[in-house]
């Protein structure tokens, strides 16, 4: 069972009552992105509740060793992530991992080096929709190092896995186009 949720952000409201959550943005989150982040994790806190009928407000919000959070007695597993307008979570009865990023047409370039592998930048090089290509791969690799829960750092997505696992998709939002990437 795997369950997608995205929605804009400024759809969203702050409504957190959770002492465990409220601890947890202000440790994890940096200033920048504590309101994206109260209203993500609010969004996720309504979804337990319509979908489930859980209330997940009151339970502890633990880390595993690489910082992924997790609740504490929870037979369910979530991932969050946002990027501009809009906010996706995953929620699923085994480890999960989801990406979403707004494509920006101007993006820096050097960042290739930064996220594909020589393969992949052998590959993005010969392509016709680099930017698609990039975006799409970008996602795969951080939805799946999300979901194995090893965090996200620049060392881990220049390596080569199966990402075959991985959907991606399109995604549009007024006249904004987002990838989303998602495995469980």
């Amino acid at each position: 069972m795997e369950k997608i949720f995205i929605k804009n952000i400024n759809e969203l409201n702050i409504d957190i009552k959770s002492d465990y959550i409220l601890k947890y943005i202000s440790k994890y989150t940096n200033e920048k992105n504590i309101e994206v982040s109260s209203k993500a994790w609010s969004y996720l806190i309504s979804i337990f509740k319509q979908q489930f009928n859980i209330d997940i407000s009151n339970n502890e919000i633990l880390l595993n060793e690489y910082n992924k959070p997790y609740i504490k007695n929870l037979n369910y597993f979530f991932n969050i992530s946002h990027s501009k307008n809009l906010v996706a979570i995953i929620i699923s009865d085994k480890e999960c991992g989801i990406d979403i990023e707004y494509i920006n047409k101007n993006y820096n370039q050097d960042i290739i080096y930064k996220v594909l592998s020589q393969n992949e930048i052998k590959y993005y090089n010969s392509c016709k929709n680099k930017i698609n290509y990039f975006y799409s791969m970008w996602t795969k690799k951080e939805a799946y190092f999300k979901k194995i829960g090893m965090g996200i750092n620049y060392k881990l997505l220049k390596e080569e896995n199966d990402l075959s696992q991985v959907e991606s998709k399109l995604i549009i939002d007024n006249d904004d186009e987002y990838i989303l990437s998602y495995i469980s």
